[in-house]
């Protein structure tokens, strides 16, 4: 009647049953790597709720840990949960958040309709529409200071989903062609894989497509004296420039 209806009853545990042990462990991993950042204990309440707390010799089955660890918080752990749980909070509430920003192209303060937290290329970013560009923006939480939940509400828009493909977001679009030393074949292989570059006798032919220049230099100079620009020649003489640059500066000092 009026009033009525169903509801689950306090301390209602999910029937094990229904989860065979290897589903049972990809949701504890996926759960526990959420708590890794979650600066709360919400998904260990969850996980406390799905596991029975007499398992006996299924032990095994729901250890929490199982085979798969993933941990997706950072250095700025402890921030890095505060920025997420109030980016949660604002997009439950449909509250406009802002904080100051510093990207390339110089500081900013920006007040964004948050709408997604993405975890992509090592680190977190908050997606939403961004007020002052009036159009959508990923920012990288590790950037962002002094966030802010407003006052105001927004209404939620129809957004569209963000493009992660690093190749449509740059278009610098370079083809690179460079030698390291032999003692960079680690570092190239964790980072391309075995197959990214040729064994010579001079050293690590290695080729590969950069879709941005800024981050490609950088990659490069973190090798030092290791590496040597080959093709394309435009590329070897502005990194010709920035050493000059670096010479004379230390000149001066």
């Amino acid at each position: 009647g009026t009033g009525g209806g169903i509801r689950i009853a306090d301390g209602y545990k999910i029937d094990k049953t229904l989860l065979n042990g290897k589903e049972m462990q990809a949701i504890l991993a996926g759960l526990k790597s959420l708590d890794s950042v979650s600066g709360t204990k919400e998904y260990q309440q969850l996980m406390d709720k799905i596991v029975p707390k007499d398992i006996g010799e299924e032990q095994n089955i729901y250890d929490a840990s199982g085979n798969i660890v993933i941990d997706l918080a950072s250095h700025y752990k402890g921030s890095l949960s505060e920025k997420i749980a109030l980016f949660k909070e604002a997009m439950e509430k449909n509250r406009l958040v802002e904080f100051e920003y510093y990207a390339i192209s110089g500081e900013s303060h920006r007040t964004v309709e948050p709408y997604l937290l993405i975890f992509q290329w090592k680190g977190w970013y908050l997606y939403g529409f961004c007020l002052q560009r009036q159009d959508y923006r990923l920012f990288k939480l590790n950037r962002l200071v002094n966030p802010k939940l407003k006052e105001e509400n927004y209404s939620k828009r129809n957004y569209p989903m963000p493009n992660l493909n690093v190749d449509e977001m740059y278009h610098d679009n370079i083809n690179l062609k460079v030698l390291f030393a032999k003692n960079c074949k680690w570092q190239l292989i964790d980072e391309y894989g075995i197959e990214s570059f040729q064994e010579t006798e001079e050293g690590l032919l290695f080729e590969g497509h950069f879709a941005n220049k800024d981050s490609m230099m950088s990659w490069l100079f973190s090798f030092g004296n290791q590496v040597t620009i080959l093709e394309p020649a435009q590329i070897k003489e502005e990194y010709l420039v920035i050493i000059d640059a670096i010479k004379e500066k230390y000149r001066e000092t």
